[in-house]
């Protein structure tokens, strides 16, 4: 399989551009910690992982954040603090 970026900033803008179309301009985070695992164990899925981390959404907003301020240069690993924000926007918003 293959990515391709333009295809997944496309379907970004579809799907955010849905979620504003039923009626939502922001969500409030309750659950601020989350399990993470980093990689390469996430994707060694025959083997059990040695030791999941803990993640914080906020920490991953304020990194975020930074970015939109040009307070931080853009970097690929920011993608992995944008992927928990969205996925918990996704699981919030269940439509």
């Amino acid at each position: 399989m293959r990515l391709e970026i333009s295809k997944l900033r496309k379907v970004t803008g579809v799907l955010l551009d849905h979620i504003e179309d039923l009626g939502y301009k922001s969500v409030d985070v309750k659950d601020d910690y989350y399990w993470d695992i980093q990689a390469p164990e996430q994707y060694a899925v025959f083997s059990d992982p040695a030791k999941p981390t803990i993640g914080q959404l906020s920490d991953d907003w304020v990194e975020i954040e930074k970015i939109l301020a040009n307070e931080r240069d853009p970097s690929a690993y920011a993608l992995v603090w944008l992927s928990a924000l969205l996925r918990y926007v996704g699981e919030q918003i269940v439509a």
